[in-house]
């Protein structure tokens, strides 16, 4: 399985991290598969990869890997979680790198909300006491569902969880790796078992943690404008924010551009793209 990504940064320069990648799809291979493989998300393969099927390609299509990303707009300390894009930032100021992890977010109904808090404690092997909410839902579809699962294969925490300063939520592993990658939680956040154990080895209680909605980013580089688009979520309270001011107001140019892209279906592709002959200031 590939390892986690991490990459050097400089505060002063660094905003595109990564190189974009491309794998063939072996026999019997899809995009679930190979998203655990290359430790990514299985909507981002999707969406880098428009008019692919994910479930029947044949052995031996290409596959665009979004395995290079915009660092978001947002203060570069401790944890960054970007909601629409589905993937984790850790700053690790103290090592000049930064490392990123795709993840589960929560569902429909379940929404993961937007935070700036702090880590309260990390838990090796943690039991999972279903909170009400989740009982009921178990209850009303005719299902069981004990107080208190212990720790073990059958927990859906995995073997670490990141508890935070926001009652219910947590960053934590999953015994169910494919969601990783997928809205599908309650609410809490999920990463592949291999990179909570990461993550959480280089965290402490006190780091902070800040849940964002980032759809869109941007970066210019020798190339001139890079742009990543995520497709917005339209639920709970995330289309309050799913705008960014800045390009909305760039002028006619990007505008017809933006455009362009959406009308063939290639804007909201998870890679960065370059906009020609584009420059925009960050004041």
């Amino acid at each position: 399985m590939a390892t986690a990504a991490s990459y050097e940064y400089n505060t002063n320069s660094t905003r595109i991290v990564g190189t974009p990648r491309t794998a063939h799809l072996n026999p019997q291979e899809d995009f679930a598969s190979l998203a655990m493989q290359e430790k990514l998300g299985f909507d981002a393969l999707v969406a880098a990869n428009p008019g692919v099927n994910p479930w029947f390609a044949p052995a031996g299509t290409s596959v665009t890997l979004p395995t290079q990303h915009i660092l978001p707009d947002v203060e570069h300390e401790g944890i960054v979680v970007n909601l629409p894009e589905m993937r984790l930032y850790y700053f690790d100021q103290n090592n000049n790198r930064v490392h990123t992890y795709p993840v589960g977010i929560g569902k429909a109904g379940w929404e993961t909300p937007l935070a700036d808090t702090r880590i309260t404690s990390i838990e090796n092997d943690p039991d999972w006491r279903p909170p009400p909410s989740i009982l009921k839902e178990y209850r009303d579809a005719g299902l069981s569902l004990p107080k208190l699962v212990p720790a073990g294969p059958d927990n859906p925490l995995g073997d670490r969880a990141i508890r935070l300063a926001l009652p219910g939520y947590l960053l934590h592993g999953t015994n169910k790796p494919a969601g990783v990658g997928l809205r599908v939680s309650h609410g809490c956040i999920r990463l592949y078992p291999d990179d909570i154990r990461e993550l959480a080895s280089m965290v402490t209680s006190g780091t902070r943690v800040q849940i964002i909605n980032q759809p869109i980013k941007w970066a210019n580089s020798n190339q001139g404008l890079q742009l990543e688009a995520h497709r917005p979520m339209r639920d709970g309270n995330y289309v309050k924010t799913a705008g960014h001011s800045n390009l909305v107001k760039a002028g006619t140019g990007l505008k017809k551009w933006l455009a362009n892209r959406r009308d063939k279906q290639r804007l909201f592709s998870g890679v960065p793209q370059p906009v020609p002959n584009f420059n925009l200031s960050r004041n």
